[in-house]
């Protein structure tokens, strides 16, 4: 796609997101910041890029019906986040079956709310080939780890995790609370995570900063 056609669709923060998405093996990437800032908009773009990389996988593989984890503070912000605006801009119609699991690409994608723990029954003992987490600083811990324990998949095939994030999330991710950041993502720091900061969250950059000068393979912005 010519840039000047790209600058019509996405912001230089947007395009800066997708040119490392489509360039760079990653375990996780966060886009951080403000609210109406495009973190959602780009996430849902990569979300359904992430999709036909797993169904290509999946077909390679003879897998039927791969696992995808939709994750947001209820099952109704999720419609209203991430499908709604789907549905609005490239004409998608999502119906949620008993189970809130929707099929899109030849992927099976399983909905769940991740504010309380108690919603964690319906991702117990599922293998994920990914999860895309709306509203990641909302989300509690518990339920945080146990979507990431999910993502598994199989041999040979490297499962993403996508998150975004508001500054004035009171958990996983607030920048109230960077000593809590620093220990709960240190846990993945064999693996590629990469922080996105949308607007001013320049103390959030300066502590995935300090990450990667400890040799951790944690990154903030690009």
């Amino acid at each position: 796609m010519k840039r000047k056609t790209l600058d019509g669709i996405y912001s230089a923060k947007q395009q800066d997101v997708l040119r490392y998405h489509y360039n760079h093996a990653y375990y996780m990437l966060i886009n951080h910041g403000a609210v109406r800032t495009g973190k959602t908009i780009i996430n849902n773009d990569i979300f359904l890029d992430e999709l036909q990389r797993i169904r290509r996988h999946a077909q390679s593989k003879g897998i039927i019906a791969p696992q995808y984890i939709i994750a947001g503070a209820s099952i109704g912000n999720i419609v209203r986040n991430i499908l709604n605006p789907l549905t609005q801009r490239y004409g998608f119609e999502f119906k949620l079956n008993k189970y809130n699991q929707f099929r899109l690409f030849g992927v099976v994608c399983c909905c769940v709310g991740h504010d309380d723990v108690g919603q964690l029954k319906p991702i117990t003992g599922m293998t994920a080939y990914g999860a895309y987490i709306n509203e990641g600083s909302l989300a509690n811990r518990e339920v945080f780890d146990e979507i990431t324990k999910r993502c598994s998949a199989d041999d040979g095939f490297e499962a993403r995790i996508i998150v975004d994030s508001n500054p004035s999330g009171p958990q996983i991710l607030s920048l109230s609370r960077t000593s809590n950041i620093c220990l709960h993502l240190s846990k993945y720091a064999r693996r590629t995570c990469l922080l996105l900061t949308f607007g001013n969250a320049v103390q959030t950059m300066n502590l995935f900063w300090s990450f990667n000068n400890e040799n951790r393979r944690v990154y903030a912005d690009i």
